[in-house]
Parts: structure tokens; sequence; C-alpha cells
């Protein structure tokens, strides 16, 4: 099975487990692809509509994957049972949806080993509420599709279980990014060392990412500048309105930091 842009990325982040679960699986293309892979000896596959369960199953039925992936209907993480899958995934969606999904699945979001986020907008509100919520990014990287950039989030929380090959394929990212303490062997960090925020909680990074700034990822530079691009539009629209004075001043001084950032992924001296 080809898959491509952002569902082959989240293909790829797919750490080895037992059962994963999709969560709004719509075509079951991810967890199909898990279990063909070997990635993941059974699947889940949900979605809140009967619509896309029948999608799904057409895709099960086209690969004779009926009897290792089961679907279920129902919101969220309603239709999984605690402790049933190691690995999940919750993609194509706003992030503040996926908050949601966490928060009315707390127990059995954070018995998971991993969690594959792939918002699609508001993705600035994401990685605050992950922190203020103990959980732990531990990869984040980017997809492209045409003249679109997509980020995934591989995440924990801290009290599950470790997966063994996680700090293999630690890409950058600090050991804690709560903590901001930077991994002494993240070679990157140094050469941005006095160019870039040090704090993984700055708000650049809660729009870009720390890790995908940090290790870099080949399409961070196009990633910050569809977010200067957005920030623009916010900055200007901020004026038109006549919001107040210290909206306006947070609202540009992230554009700085934006700008600033693409000067240093790109080689540029930084902005003063």
């Amino acid at each position: 099975m080809k898959l491509e842009g952002r569902l082959g990325l989240l293909r790829d982040m797919i750490l080895p487990c037992s059962c994963l679960c999709d969560i709004g699986t719509d075509h079951a293309l991810i967890p199909a692809a898990a279990v063909m892979e070997g990635r993941s000896r059974r699947a889940l596959a949900t979605d809140i509509r009967p619509g896309p369960l029948e999608r799904a199953a057409r895709t099960l039925r086209r690969h004779r994957l009926e009897g290792r992936i089961e679907l279920r209907l129902g919101p969220g993480l309603e239709p999984v049972l605690p402790g049933e899958c190691d690995g999940m995934v919750i993609a194509g969606m706003g992030a503040l949806m996926i908050c949601g999904i966490l928060t009315d699945g707390r127990e059995k979001a954070e018995q998971a080993s991993f969690l594959l986020l792939q918002p699609m907008h508001a993705q600035e509100k994401l990685r605050p509420w992950l922190r203020e919520n103990g959980y732990l990014i531990l990869d984040e990287r980017l997809a492209r599709e045409g003249e679109k950039r997509y980020q995934v989030l591989r995440v924990r929380h801290r009290s599950a279980p470790a997966v063994i090959r996680e700090a293999k394929e630690h890409l950058g990212s600090p050991t804690d990014m709560l903590s901001g303490v930077v991994s002494a062997d993240v070679p990157s960090v140094e050469m941005f060392s006095g160019k870039l925020p040090a704090d993984p909680a700055d708000p650049l990074y809660d729009c870009v990412g720390y890790g995908i700034i940090h290790a870099p990822d080949p399409l961070a530079d196009l990633w910050v500048g569809d977010w200067i691009a957005r920030q623009r539009r916010i900055v200007e629209g901020l004026k038109r309105s006549e919001k107040g004075k210290t909206e306006v001043e947070t609202a540009e001084a992230l554009l700085g930091s934006l700008e600033n950032c693409l000067d240093v992924l790109t080689g540029k001296e930084p902005s003063k």
C-alpha cells in the first residue's frame, strides 16, 4: 500500500505496537498499512459516522484484513477499552478537537506508549495543552502535499511506558520537551545557540515546533514561511480592527520571532 504526504508520514512514525487505534479513520488506510507492514499486530479503526466506516470496510475487504482490524462506531476514544491499544493515531482534525478527545479519553490516552497527533489548524494551541497536561513531545516532523505542509507529533504521557526504539529515533527534540533542558547530543542546538530561543515553551515553538527547527526538518524553512504569512495577516487584521496596543505588540513580537527564525534557517544574518 503506497501512502504519501501526511498519511505516509503518519505511517512512517508508527512505532512497533501490539494494537494501533486510528481515531476518525475515514478509509482506514493508516491501520491497514500498519498491519500489512508489521508495525502493529492488530488494529482498531473508529469513526463518529457510519459513512467513513463503510469506506474503511471496503479497504479491509480489498486487502483481506477483516480478521486483524476491527471497526467501531463512536466519538473520540469512547469505543476503545482502557489499556486496549498501546499506539494511537489522532489525525486530520483541528488541534482543539484533538485536545478535547485527549481530555474526554484521558485514562485511555495516558496509558498509550505513543500517540501520533496531526492537527490541521490551531496548531499553536496543541503544544501548550500537551505541556499543561503532562505529555512529552518525543518527535515531530513535516510532510508536504503540493504546496501545503503538515506536521505530525509523536507524544506520550509522562506516566505511560516508554517504547524502546523511542530514544534511537529521537530527532533533535530535548530529552524532556517540558523541562526546557536540551539534550547534549543534539548538534544543531549548538549551531543555533544565541540566535533562537532555548526554551521549548517559547511562543515561537508553540507555532513551529522545537524539534522541527532544531533537528532541523528539511521542510522547516517552508513551514516557518507559512507561519510568517499567517502571522502577517493576523497583525494586519488586528491593526484594522483597532485592537489594544498590547495585543498588537504581542502579535508583532511573534511575527518578528518567526522572521528571525527563517533568517537563521536560511543562513541570513538574524535581524536585531
